[in-house]
């Protein structure tokens, strides 16, 4: 559970939790990095159909980078596409406190956003945002855990857990 999971991983638990039922080859179509073939391709497809994850543009087209261990703020930013969370009005003051680093400015109000809904965890408390952190597969599980409750998906409440991290 404290293992780093890949973009790939966590985009084929967000397939299967919003049951998105990617195509392999629309991923492949989508991705110059992602064959058809490739293990989490179908996933992919599906979290990028339902709007939580997108690509990289660059000079050769879009990528996935499937491989790639996910920093915590990009977890943030996936849920509050996927979820279309509106940040809070004052989004520097809301996160005054706890530490960007790393954070690029673009995330910064979907990073606000995140938190605000109480859809961001994390495993060691006394740590706070740790933005730029590589999420563990435990947190992202977490994570979706929140957002199936906050779509009345599952009855599981986790609202007054002390990994939540709230303002």
């Amino acid at each position: 559970m404290d293992a780093p999971i890949t973009r790939a991983e966590f985009a084929s638990l967000i397939n299967q939790a919003e049951q998105a039922n990617g195509d392999a080859a629309t991923a492949a179509s989508q991705f110059t990095d992602i064959e058809a073939s490739f293990w989490g391709a179908q996933g992919i497809a599906g979290a990028n159909a339902v709007g939580f994850m997108s690509g990289y543009s660059t000079p050769q087209g879009l990528v996935f980078r499937p491989e790639e261990q996910i920093p915590r703020w990009q977890v943030f930013v996936t849920l509050a596409s996927g979820l279309e969370l509106a940040p809070p009005a004052d989004v520097d003051g809301f996160l005054s406190g706890y530490d960007l680093t790393g954070v690029p400015n673009w995330a910064r109000a979907q990073v606000a956003a995140t938190i605000n809904a109480g859809l961001a965890i994390n495993a060691d408390r006394s740590k706070g945002l740790e933005g730029n952190r590589p999420t563990t597969r435990g947190e992202a599980t977490a994570m979706l855990q929140q957002v199936l409750q906050r779509q009345n998906k599952v009855q599981e409440k986790v609202d007054a857990s002390p990994f939540v991290i709230k303002k």
